[in-house]
């Protein structure tokens, strides 16, 4: 997109995370990229007179945009418009946003809903079928827990796939059983499928629109460039940048799960614009911690015939990675338990063997140290949720038990190590904010008090440090570290302006500064300014 005339944006305090100019008052930008940066006098010299448009941020702090990691843009655009289960505190509470919800639908009509963790129950149970037939006895209900690997199914929509005690379990996936032996209604992993392709698809209008939701939701929190994966999602994007319709970057990543879909690439990584590239091949090693299908090599503590699952063979795997090596694309793995970390870690080796570049592990949840040494050497840029810490402290000691739990979610092991790590909140999984991102990997503090020092306080990085795994290790992971993530002349005009100067507060104060102006390309794309 070219961009005509230039724009100045002056008064600021400008952080711009590039350690040859590290502050400055004021940039200006002209056809996207910026021009100069420098002091508000320096910049404000270049104005011409001729339609140039000059910002005043009044004192904001400026920072490069953030980059989110690793998003689902699709599914956080479809939970947008779903029954938000998320801050659900009780199965009680579940059932009644049902009840409101199934009074506004018709007979037959799918129920969707989003963001339920048992954890947060009062009850501290998971929900069964039992708990919601009676309120949508004529309507199937589809109600996918937070981490995406679980859903909640009701007896109509069971029926409706053909879901009973005798279904077994498909590869990859479980059909969880009542103690008579009959489906209780929750189903993980690969078994999610067989009702999921039953609920009606998007039409292409529709999937334009829930993006385009994700996107503008984005915007909102000062994120630029998304690294989204998403299935048959590339038509849509690809129309959507054709028309000039994206308001951020997309870094658009696939997931597949044969070698005859690998077979069908016909785009490599980095192909197209600054706006839409390609890029990576996303597979998943295992499931999550939550619903107990992270892969462990030993049982998990409070489940002791439970090691998890693993979603391939890691022979499979491996042949997988390598495949979309010699396609041309970027490999991205899902792991999360220490068998699957290693398992990622053995089909990343091979990968790396016919050329892979910066192959990427998303989550990395149980890290060994011997783990941390391999990565280096395989050059993994490791795609992390410091979000995760927060939320899961205070349940995960109990799930992994207390050893396990002091290797969880490492950042600053991984950073001392001298790997470049990328940050998101792999929506909607959790929060989009970056400010909760930066403020749980600065301080590592549980919910409601938990952990005040800090859950393995010693993993605690600083807010450069926190700032730098949104910024400079998103460009990275993409391959743009030379046209993003840093302000610096010649470099794509992603900006985050913020309420107040997170560098120069209390860390605690961190996820009150809020975005209150959003700049791509060196367009503003979402404002909310101060009042007054």
């Amino acid at each position: 997109m070219t961009r005509k005339g230039s724009r100045l944006f002056i008064n600021g305090l400008i952080r711009t995370m590039d350690p040859d100019k590290p502050v400055a008052q004021a940039v200006a930008v002209k056809n996207g990229r910026f021009l100069a940066v420098g002091s508000t006098a320096e910049v404000l010299a270049l104005k011409d007179g001729s339609g140039t448009d000059v910002v005043d941020l009044n004192g904001g702090t400026v920072l490069p945009g953030f980059i989110d990691g690793h998003a689902h843009l699709f599914w956080f655009g479809q939970s947008l418009a779903q029954i938000d289960l998320s801050d659900c505190w009780s199965i009680g509470e579940m059932r009644r946003r049902l009840k409101d919800r199934a009074a506004q639908v018709s007979a037959g009509d799918w129920i969707l809903g989003f963001g339920w963790h048992q954890e947060r129950f009062q009850e501290k149970r998971d929900p069964s079928r039992l708990d919601i037939d009676d309120i949508s006895p004529s309507n199937p209900v589809y109600f996918v827990r937070s981490c995406t690997h679980t859903a909640l199914a009701n007896s109509f929509a069971l029926r409706a796939a053909g879901i009973d005690r005798r279904t077994a379990d498909p590869p990859g996936g479980m059909v969880m059983r009542a103690a008579d032996g009959e489906p209780s209604g929750l189903i993980h992993e690969n078994a999610m499928k067989i009702v999921a392709r039953l609920i009606p698809e998007p039409t292409a209008a529709q999937k334009s629109e829930m993006l385009r939701s994700a996107m503008n939701e984005m915007a909102k929190y000062g994120i630029t460039s998304v690294h989204s994966i998403d299935y048959d999602c590339a038509d849509t994007f690809l129309r959507m940048a054709s028309g000039g319709d994206m308001p951020v970057r997309v870094y658009m990543d696939e997931p597949m799960s044969s070698e005859e879909e690998i077979s069908s690439i016909t785009r490599r990584t980095g192909d197209g614009d600054d706006w839409l590239r390609t890029g990576a091949v996303k597979f998943w090693a295992d499931g999550a911690f939550g619903p107990h299908t992270a892969a462990l090599w030993e049982p998990y503590a409070d489940d002791p015939g439970n090691r998890g699952l693993l979603v391939y063979e890691p022979a499979v795997l491996e042949r997988l990675a390598v495949a979309a090596t010699r396609a041309g694309r970027q490999i991205r793995i899902h792991a999360l338990g220490d068998r699957a970390m290693d398992v990622a870690l053995n089909a990343i080796e091979e990968a790396v063997k016919v050329g892979a570049q910066r192959p990427r592990i998303a989550h990395c949840g149980i890290v060994e140290p011997e783990m941390v040494a391999r990565m280096k050497r395989l050059g993994v840029a490791p795609d992390l949720q410091a979000i995760c810490v927060p939320y899961d402290a205070g349940w995960m000691p109990g799930r992994v038990g207390p050893e396990r739990s002091g290797k969880t979610y490492p950042i600053k092991s991984l950073l001392d190590a001298g790997l470049t790590c990328s940050a998101s909140a792999d929506a909607p999984v959790y929060p989009i904010d970056p400010m909760a991102g930066i403020h749980a990997a600065v301080t590592r503090a549980g919910l409601d008090g938990q952990f005040p020092d800090g859950w393995n306080p010693e993993e605690r990085v600083s807010v450069e440090e926190a700032v730098r795994i949104y910024t400079t290790g998103g460009a990275y992971a993409e391959f743009s570290e030379k046209r993003k993530g840093i302000i610096r002349v010649g470099y794509l005009a992603d900006m985050a302006i913020l309420s107040s100067d997170i560098f120069d507060i209390e860390p605690a104060a961190i996820p009150l500064a809020r975005v209150i102006m959003t700049v791509v390309g060196g367009d503003i794309k979402w404002t909310q300014r101060e009042p007054g």
